[in-house]
C-alpha cells in the first residue's frame, strides 16, 4: 500500500447505547463495524506490495523497456488517451506478472494512485473473484482516506452487501465513494483518479467468472465519469479472447500482446548475461569458475530455449546460482551434460506445464498430434490431419486448451516454449503427461502401415523415423508382415526398400529373424516384377535385353 500505518493503541467508548472500539492508526481511526467487516474479506496476499508475495517477479533492470514505456505513457497521457482498459496478454511465462508488478511500483514512485489484485491459482483467497472488489476497496481507503466514512456508512447501512453481486459491491463501495468525494470537493480531480491492476485473470478457477468479471468491468468503465483506468494481464486464452471480442469495446480497449515486436530475446540475453556476471562476482564458489566461464554456446542455448518467455530463463539462472552448488556443474546439468542430483532445474516451469495439460479435454488426440509433431519435426497441420485422416479443424480445436504454450494460427504448430518438448519427453518432469518416444513411435509406425494398407499415403521417410525408435510388439510385427510394396501409391525405388529392410533387420521380435526374412522375400519379388514390367514397356525396338536390366537391378538392389 502507498499509505499505511501500524496500530498505536485502542480507545473504547459508548455511543447511543452501542459499544464501539476504535483502533488508532497514525492516519485515521478505523472503527469496528463497517470497515472491520470489510477487512475480514480482504485478500492481503493479492496486493502488489503484500509481504506474503515474497520477492514477487518484476522486470530485470534494463529489460522490457519498450513495453513498460508504452504502458506507462498510456497511464499518464490522459488527454490523448481514448482507451480506459489495457489488456496485456501473452503466452504462459512471458513475464506478464513481472510487468504488472513493475508498473505498480513505478506508479508508486511517480505518486500515481494504484490498487491491485494479483490472482494466483494455488492461493485459496486469490483464485476466485469473490474477494476482488473488497480487496480493491480496502486499498481505496488507504489511498484516499476521505472515502472511509462513505464506505463505512454504505457497509453499515447494508450489512449483507458482501452477499450481493460484485456489480453492486463495485458500484456502492468503489465507484460511488470516489465520485462523491470528487463532487463534494473533498479531494481534487487528480486525486480521485486511480489505476486498477488485475493480474493473472486466467488464474481464476472458473472460466465463467473470468468472463463475468470482464463484462462487469466494461459496464463500469463505460460510465463517462468513471475515475478508473484498468490494466488486465492474462494469457490469451480462447474464452478470454472471446469475452473481449464480444464486448465490442475497440474504442475503450488497448491490446498489448507480448509478441516478437518487443524483442524479448534481446531482453532475455541481457538478463542471462547480468545473472552470469552476478554469479561470478557473488557466488560462494566463484573462485572455482574459469575466467571465460560460461561457454558462450551454453549461455546462448538458455536464450534459445527460453523462446522469448522469461520463466524459462529465470528458472535456469536460479538453478545455476544455487548457493550450495557448483555453478559450472549446475550449468552442465541444465544442458544434460551431467547427471542431476536431487535438485530439479525447472520445478516451477514443470508445475506450470502440468497445470496447463490438466485442462486439456482430449489428451489422447492432443498427444497424438504432439507426438507426430515432435518425433517427425514436422508441424504442418494439413499434413498431420492427413496422417490421422481427420479434418484440420479437429487439430485446431484439440489444441485450444494449449493456446498459452502452442500457436497454430498460421497452419503450423509452433511451440511458444522451445522447452516444452523436453518436458514432455522427460518422465521425471512431465509425470502423468509423459510422451514416451518408444510407445508413440510404435503407435505411429503401426498407423503409417495401416494408412498405406487402405490407400492413405503418409510419406515414405516418416516410417523410418517411427520404426527406428519403436518397441518390438506383436501388433507392430503383424503390421510389418502384412505390408506389401504394392500398397504404396508412390514407389520410392530401391533406396527406400534398402533402408526399409535395414531398419526391419534391427528390430528383434524374438522370432529368429522370420519377420525380416519374410519382408526381404516380399520386397525382392516385388522389385523383380517391377523391373520386368519396365522392360516390357520399353518395347523390342529399344534393343535392351532382359538380362541387362536384371544385371542393373541386382547391382542396385545389392
Amino acid at each position: 500500500m502507498q499509505k499505511s500505518g501500524g496500530f498505536l493503541g485502542k480507545k473504547n467508548f459508548i455511543s447511543g447505547g452501542q459499544f464501539i472500539q476504535h483502533n488508532i492508526s497514525n492516519h485515521y481511526y478505523i472503527s469496528k463495524g463497517g470497515l472491520e467487516n470489510l477487512m475480514s474479506r480482504v485478500a492481503t496476499s493479492a496486493f502488489h506490495n503484500s509481504s506474503q508475495r515474497v520477492d514477487p517477479p518484476r522486470c530485470h533492470e534494463h529489460t522490457r523497456k519498450a513495453v513498460l514505456d508504452e504502458i506507462f505513457n498510456w497511464i499518464i497521457t490522459e488527454t490523448s488517451r481514448t482507451s480506459k482498459i489495457l489488456w496485456l496478454n501473452g503466452a504462459a511465462g512471458a513475464g506478464k506478472t513481472a510487468i504488472a508488478q513493475s508498473i505498480a511500483e513505478l506508479c508508486i514512485v511517480r505518486s500515481i494512485l494504484v490498487a491491485s489484485f494479483f490472482f494466483f491459482r494455488a492461493d485459496g483467497k486469490r483464485n476466485t473473484i469473490d474477494l476482488l472488489v473488497t480487496t480493491l476497496v480496502y486499498q481505496l481507503v488507504q489511498l484516499v482516506p476521505e472515502t472511509k466514512g462513505i464506505i463505512e456508512h454504505a457497509i453499515e447501512s447494508n450489512p449483507l452487501i458482501f452477499e450481493q453481486s460484485l456489480d453492486t459491491q463495485l458500484e456502492e463501495l468503489l465507484l460511488k465513494p470516489l465520485l462523491r468525494v470528487r463532487l463534494t470537493g473533498h479531494v481534487s480531480t487528480a486525486r480521485s483518479k486511480m489505476l486498477l491492476i488485475i493480474d493473472g485473470l486466467d488464474e481464476c478457477e472458473d472460466e465463467e467468472s473470468q468472463a463475468s468479471l470482464l463484462h462487469l468491468i466494461f459496464k463500469v468503465i463505460r460510465n463517462q465519469d468513471c475515475p478508473f483506468i484498468i490494466i488486465i494481464a492474462s494469457r490469451a486464452e480462447m474464452h478470454i479472447k472471446m469475452a473481449f471480442n464480444s464486448l465490442k469495446a475497440a474504442e475503450i480497449l488497448l491490446r498489448i500482446p507480448l509478441d516478437d515486436n518487443y524483442l524479448a530475446d534481446q531482453d532475455i540475453h541481457i538478463f542471462v548475461a547480468d545473472k552470469f556476471a552476478e554469479i561470478k562476482q557473488t557466488h560462494p564458489y566463484n573462485y572455482l569458475l574459469d575466467s571465460d566461464w560460461p561457454p558462450p554456446a551454453l549461455s546462448l542455448e538458455i536464450v534459445r530455449k527460453a523462446s522469448g518467455q522469461f520463466i524459462y530463463a529465470s528458472a535456469a539462472m536460479k538453478f545455476i546460482s544455487l548457493p550450495r552448488s557448483h555453478p559450472a556443474r549446475q550449468l552442465e546439468i541444465l544442458h544434460g551434460l551431467r547427471t542431476p542430483d536431487l535438485a530439479t532445474p525447472f520445478a516451477q516451469l514443470d508445475m506450470l506445464y502440468r497445470q496447463i495439460f490438466s485442462m486439456v479435454q482430449d489428451l489422447d488426440l492432443v498427444f497424438s498430434i504432439l507426438a507426430y509433431s515432435i518425433l517427425r519435426k514436422r508441424s504442418t497441420i494439413s499434413f498431420i490431419a492427413h496422417f490421422y485422416n481427420i479434418p484440420e479443424v479437429d487439430i485446431r480445436l484439440a489444441l485450444v486448451d494449449l493456446s498459452s504454450v502452442i500457436n497454430c494460427e498460421k497452419g503450423t504448430i509452433r511451440f511458444l516454449h522451445a522447452s516444452l518438448p523436453d518436458f514432455l519427453l522427460d518422465k521425471t518432469r512431465s509425470q502423468q503427461y509423459h510422451l514416451c518416444i518408444r510407445t508413440w513411435s510404435t503407435r505411429l509406425a503401426i498407423s503409417w502401415l495401416t494408412n498405406v494398407s487402405v490407400g492413405i499415403f503418409s510419406g515414405t521417410d516418416s516410417l523410418f523415423d517411427f520404426l527406428a525408435q519403436s518397441e518390438c510388439t506383436p501388433a507392430l510385427r503383424e503390421r510389418i508382415i502384412s505390408f506389401h510394396p504394392d500398397q504404396l501409391s508412390y514407389m520410392g525405388g530401391t533406396s527406400f526398400f534398402s533402408e526399409y529392410l535395414s531398419v526391419i533387420q534391427k528390430l528383434d521380435f524374438f522370432d529368429d529373424g522370420e519377420c525380416y526374412r519374410h519382408q526381404v522375400g516380399v520386397v525382392d519379388r516385388f522389385m523383380r516384377s517391377i523391373h520386368s514390367s519396365q522392360l516390357a514397356a520399353l518395347g523390342t525396338g529399344n534393343n535392351i535385353s532382359e538380362s541387362s536390366v536384371e544385371k542393373d537391378y541386382d547391382k542396385g538392389w545389392q
